[in-house]
């Protein structure tokens, strides 16, 4: 299994092998499991599937997480 590289909000990144999943992706990226909506290649991935979505060289992924305060 080799390195592959994504875009993270529009930037190329380069993941470590052990980064398999969008889960695996998030505590790579140490981005809250809660309050993150996450998008791979324009396509919603509900929480209960991050475990189950695996990623593949030159997906697209949009992570957006909550911001509270005001």
């Amino acid at each position: 299994m080799s390195a592959k590289s994504i875009f993270i909000n529009g930037e190329p990144t380069t993941l470590p092998e052990y980064v398999v999943t969008v889960k695996d992706l998030l505590k790579w990226r140490n981005i809250p499991l809660s309050g993150t909506a996450v998008a791979v290649n324009s396509r919603l991935v509900p929480a209960s599937r991050h475990e189950c979505t695996q990623l593949e060289p030159l997906d697209k992924v949009s992570i957006i997480s909550a911001a509270y305060g005001g």
